[in-house]
């Protein structure tokens, strides 16, 4: 009986770079989600020894966790592999020695780099020309004065395609769709309901991102409103995020309630402030609405909704620090002389 040959490093080596290339061209499965799902599964070789059951389980959509479980992220992987090496391309993945060391410290590292030069230079100070390849109403509120200050400042003009910072958003017509059509509630993004399957879903920063970049809109951008109860948080949130690179409750933070001097101004609530909130009372059967998820009770009654981020959701706002952040926008941006 012969001895099973042994695997030689290159082959597992190979192997990975495929599985992360694979996950990377999941459908449905962006930068964020892919690193969850490898921490969840415990590395990135069990994620692929996991059943399709598994994969639904940790909250993959159906078409997502059928490609991974059935081979097909890994075909394509294999073919976008190949196409590469002939391009003169080369693959990185997390792991690799060539993967830089300050991308991983960054929100949502990519999933897979490719390089075509010496790789021995990526750590080293350089200029980067970058192009693509192709609620409350305080929540909302701040997640409204946030996008407009990063505008004040310069970072953004209202005229400027959304997908020209996040560039995925482009999908489904989108291309076209203007900052000033998210904050006017005219981008028609407003309906929650096609975009999530559970209350849960809500929960997940990454997920909602992505689901509404890739969303279609119910009408073209511009020619109607409808308010976007809770998807304007994370519209207006991740241009935020993406704008300042800080997640949206820090970019809170450092340009609001830290020199404003605020103890009470937060998006998700800090552990040690919890004592502090005040219990509510909802109605026992709200309106049904397209912009709301169903069993919103159960999602607003959730513990976790402490622990995450929702804009237009789960602002955790003192009375005084509110009214100040209001004072001074009325007074132009001036507060207590600054």
């Amino acid at each position: 009986m012969n001895a099973e040959a042994p695997v030689r490093a290159e082959d597992f080596a190979l192997a990975r770079k495929l599985q992360w290339l694979a996950l990377s061209l999941t459908p449905g499965v962006g930068a964020g989600r892919g690193r969850k799902l490898v921490e969840r599964f415990g590395g990135i070789d069990r994620l692929y020894s996991a059943s399709l059951t598994e994969l639904e389980a940790a909250g993959l959509p159906a078409a997502a966790a059928q490609s991974i479980a059935l081979g097909k992220s890994l075909e394509l992987a294999a073919a976008e592999y190949d196409h590469a090496r002939d391009e003169g391309a080369s693959i990185i993945v997390p792991g690799d020695a060539e993967f830089p060391r300050r991308l991983l410290e960054i929100y949502d590292p990519p999933l897979v780099l490719y390089l075509k030069g010496r790789a021995e230079i990526i750590d080293q100070p350089g200029i980067a020309v970058v192009g693509t390849r192709h609620p409350t109403p305080y929540g909302v509120g701040m997640a409204e004065r946030l996008a407009c200050d990063l505008a004040a400042r310069g970072l953004i003009d209202y005229d400027t395609p959304v997908a020209n910072h996040w560039p995925e958003f482009a999908a489904n017509g989108k291309e076209s769709l203007t900052i000033r059509h998210v904050l006017s509630h005219s981008a028609g993004l407003h309906r929650i309901r096609p975009l999530i399957d559970t209350w849960q879903q809500v929960l997940d920063w990454d997920y909602m991102v992505e689901a509404l970049a890739g969303a279609r809109p119910a009408y073209s951008p511009g020619t109607d409103a409808g308010y976007h109860a809770l998807t304007f948080g994370w519209l207006a949130g991740e241009l935020v995020r993406r704008l300042s690179g800080q997640s949206f409750e820090a970019f809170i933070r450092d340009q609001l309630a830290t020199p404003m001097e605020l103890d009470g101004l937060y998006i998700g609530c800090p552990p040690e402030e919890r004592s502090r909130i005040a219990p509510i009372r909802l109605r026992k059967k709200p309106l049904a609405s397209s912009t709301l998820p169903k069993n919103v009770l159960d999602l607003v009654n959730s513990p976790a909704m402490v622990d995450v981020q929702i804009p237009a959701l789960n602002g955790f706002f003192t009375a005084r620090s509110l009214a100040a952040v209001y004072s001074m926008l009325a007074n132009n941006g001036q507060w207590r002389g600054h």
